[in-house]
């Protein structure tokens, strides 16, 4: 009997993260699956699950039915809740100082979560982008530059070959380190997945070459002891 009476509740609530997984994917669609791993996608969910929850409650305490009408409730809850949202419904009226009332509706309070979360799971994702943009534009100016044309060339965009003289002319006229920051950008907009994918295939020779670098950039080892001459 006890989990009869729960069906309601996890099939709203089921319901509920499906609603809420709709969202998060109109709202991060070329990001979806890092969103999804951010604790901020978590605690959406979790709190459409609870307001699902919490509408079945009064629906519950106000209509007692039997087990089958309770699964349409719970039904009703799930699918229903965001339309329920939409209706304005005022969680309190506050008289103002002009004795005028001040609507504070469920709507309101859903949408300040909701974009609250938006907010931290955006501020993840930028981190991120941050972290993999400045290890990219550290790979070499050439492998750049190839992947770079091989993405142009692939798109297949019209007027490629006019436009493509006019870009590498403005692009030579800046110094080496922003071109290679430029051309990592670029690539970030194609998507996180495919510049990550070229952070990978990058040659050996790019990790070789910043050890090279760093060994020159780093203190000189000390010059041997001399030894003085025999006898």
């Amino acid at each position: 009997m006890e989990l009869v009476g729960l069906l309601p509740y996890l099939l709203a609530g089921a319901l509920a993260i499906l609603w809420g997984l709709v969202e998060l994917a109109q709202t991060f669609e070329s990001d979806l699956g890092r969103a999804l791993r951010s604790p901020w996608a978590l605690i959406f969910l979790t709190g459409n699950v609870c307001l699902t929850g919490i509408v079945l409650i009064m629906l519950d305490l106000a209509f007692p039915l039997e087990p089958r009408q309770r699964l349409l409730f719970g039904l009703f809850a799930g699918f229903g809740w965001q339309a329920l949202l939409r209706t304005r419904i005022h969680l309190f009226q506050p008289l103002g100082e002009q004795h005028e009332a001040v609507a504070t509706s469920i709507l309101d309070l859903y949408r300040r979560f909701q974009r609250f979360c938006w907010r931290q799971i955006d501020q993840a994702l930028i981190a991120e982008r941050i972290a993999l943009l400045d290890r990219a534009s550290n790979l070499p100016l050439d492998y750049l530059t190839h992947q770079f044309r091989l993405h142009r060339h692939a798109s297949m965009l019209p007027d490629f070959e006019r436009r493509e003289a006019e870009f590498w002319k403005r692009l030579s006229q800046l110094p080496e380190d922003e071109q290679r920051l430029y051309l990592a950008a670029s690539l970030l907009r194609i998507g996180y997945v495919f510049l990550n994918e070229v952070a990978k295939r990058a040659p050996a020779q790019a990790a070789s070459a910043q050890r090279s670098s760093a060994r020159e950039e780093g203190p000189q080892p000390p010059n041997p002891p001399s030894h003085p001459d025999a006898g």
